[in-house]
């Protein structure tokens, strides 16, 4: 049995995305990171034998949920509509998420908004979700605990 007690903050979660802090609005689940695809991939001959090789991919996608009331949605629509209207990349930037209470660390020199979220208006304020292409080595992403 342990006697160790782990303490979390979101408010001690540092996330910046193309030097946009998203500090403001945040949803319950804000952030989520996932691997594009598996690390690695086997095939198996009919005779039994198996290889097993990497997909040497990079990619995350990087999902981050606000309210819809927040202040960051103006700052990513307007990132996002310069990335699409000015050539040569302007809307790649670093991704930086950090848990100054845990040890989760991740990133990367390179990631842009994949596409506008969906909007809904009603009775309640809401939540969009953007997505986010992230290009990273997976020893730079590490999702610590607390």
């Amino acid at each position: 049995m342990s006697n160790r007690l782990a303490v979390y903050d979101s408010n001690q979660v540092d996330l910046i995305v193309v030097a946009i802090p998203i500090v403001d609005g945040r949803a319950d689940d804000f952030v989520t990171v996932e691997a594009d695809e598996e690390a690695f991939l086997t095939e198996k001959g009919a005779d039994g034998h198996v290889v097993r090789y990497s997909t040497n991919n990079r990619l995350y996608k990087v999902k981050v949920k606000l309210k819809r009331s927040s202040e960051e949605n103006q700052k990513l629509a307007a990132l996002h509509g310069l990335d699409t209207n000015v050539p040569n990349g302007a809307g790649i930037g670093a991704f930086l998420l950090k848990d100054n209470n845990g040890a989760t660390l991740m990133a990367a020199a390179s990631c842009w908004i994949e596409k506008m979220p969906s909007w809904q208006m009603g009775k309640a304020v809401g939540d969009v979700e953007w997505m986010f292409a992230v290009v990273a080595s997976p020893i730079t992403m590490i999702g610590g605990g607390n």
